[in-house]
């Protein structure tokens, strides 16, 4: 407000907004009189009188973008809409879960079922089968077979990764089973106390698990489902068991949380060749009574390098790791979260991504009522960049044009935004 006028009227300004579709959209009551605190402050920042302002909107999730208003005073897009283009080496909704109908249904078969009696309690005849609700309620309950085959998983994959020396990057586990944080902490408690109990024989379940599991995707069935993969030449087969085995003992020899040392009057992460368990939610910032730190921490620059192996990260969490959070080089996930929202629920894939030099690992873990949304949703993501392509190839104007997204029969199984948001929805 303090700049001199004629100084502004000479300036070009760019407003590039990231996640556009969060805070950026208007989800106030629908009227154009009073309008959300960021919504405003944008809308705003593009009628500065300056030379030219433009303003550029990135989202991997455009429902509310589309569905939100269109009027003039609008922030719905005036010159362009452009989906970009996907690289060829790039693991997306497609890819994994498949589309229906085409020849990639069924996706890349790395995707496992949890099944109910894993779930809740009063659906087990099993007495001594542990459920996730009864983990959620208690850090001494047990872990479900479920849970304890994607950390086993985990195991042998960053194995595998250790095995081949490509390289020395953080590999990672992530489970995701609820927002609440209490849940967090015994869930990351009740695994740790797996896997340092001495009477578990990891070695042998990790055996049987690479036996059964190495199977659902080969060097073959990757380049039939990615025929056009960009990095083919470059995808390495599994090893034998008997040379991941040395590197699953060092993981399990040390099982923490991150250490934290001092060093000239500054704690500093102290980083180790075994398991680093991370809680990573907003109760857990800081260093604790005992000189650990719970959050999620990445080695970087010197502190990688100084490592003799790819580190290791087992994190738990929730809503801190739904959204711009990378995990790095993940190859198992543990995923009960199941929303009513696609752009939710979609930003919460973080399994989404590029995986050169571990193509085969990955591995997911969800119930078959949630991989079934993430189906349709790749259905949908589909469509919409289909209908994009036609859209920008006819040279449309936005204000012209309104992107179809598809919605599911049931609009109370899956939405494609929060209600607030959808005001020109049809």
């Amino acid at each position: 407000r303090s700049l001199d006028r004629s100084i502004l009227s000479k300036m070009r300004i760019l407003i590039i907004d990231d996640e556009a579709d969060q805070a950026s959209v208007d989800s106030s009551p629908s009227n154009r009189e009073e309008r959300t605190r960021i919504n405003q402050l944008i809308v705003d920042l593009t009628r500065v009188k300056a030379r030219c302002v433009n303003y550029v909107a990135y989202t991997a999730t455009p429902y509310a973008n589309f569905l939100n208003e269109a009027w003039p005073e609008s922030l719905y897009p005036r010159n362009f809409i452009v989906a970009l283009p996907q690289s060829t080496e790039h693991f997306g909704p497609k890819q994994i879960f498949g589309i229906e109908g085409t020849e990639t249904e069924g996706g890349l078969n790395i995707v496992r079922d949890i099944p109910l009696e894993d779930l809740r309690a009063s659906a087990t005849t099993d007495a001594q089968r542990a459920s996730i609700e009864e983990l959620h309620e208690s850090e001494h309950a047990g872990l479900p077979p479920s849970l304890k085959e994607a950390v086993s998983w985990f195991l042998c994959a960053t194995a595998a990764i250790r095995h081949r020396g490509s390289f020395r990057k953080p590999v990672s586990m992530l489970v995701h089973t609820s927002s609440r944080q209490v849940h967090h902490g015994n869930v990351a408690a009740g695994i740790m106390r797996w896997l340092s109990d001495g009477n578990t024989d990891h070695i042998s379940a990790c055996r049987k698990l690479w036996s059964e599991r190495r199977g659902d995707l080969s060097v073959e069935g990757l380049a039939r489902k990615m025929p056009d993969y960009g990095n083919m030449g470059g995808v390495q087969d599994y090893p034998e068991f008997s040379c991941i085995e040395p590197h699953i003992r060092t993981l399990l020899n040390s099982i923490t949380h991150i250490n934290m040392e001092d060093s000239s009057g500054q704690p500093v992460p102290n980083y180790h060749s075994g398991i680093h368990i991370c809680i990573d939610n907003c109760s857990t910032n800081g260093i604790d009574d005992q000189d650990q730190h719970l959050r999620l921490l990445y080695p970087r620059g010197e502190d990688l390098q100084e490592l003799c192996d790819a580190p290791a990260f087992l994190v738990v969490g929730g809503s801190t790791l739904s959204r711009g959070l990378t995990i790095e080089n993940l190859v198992s996930t543990y995923f009960l979260r199941s929303g009513s929202q696609m752009d939710t629920l979609m930003q919460m894939g973080r399994w989404f991504g590029y995986r050169a030099g571990y193509e085969l690992l990955p591995r997911i873990w969800m119930p078959v009522a949630t991989r079934e949304k993430f189906v349709f949703m790749a259905g949908v993501e589909q469509e919409l960049r289909e209908e994009l392509a036609l859209f920008q190839d006819g040279g449309r104007d936005p204000a012209e044009y309104g992107p179809r997204v598809k919605v599911h029969p049931s609009a109370s199984w899956l939405r494609p935004t929060a209600a607030n948001k959808m005001k020109e929805i049809q």
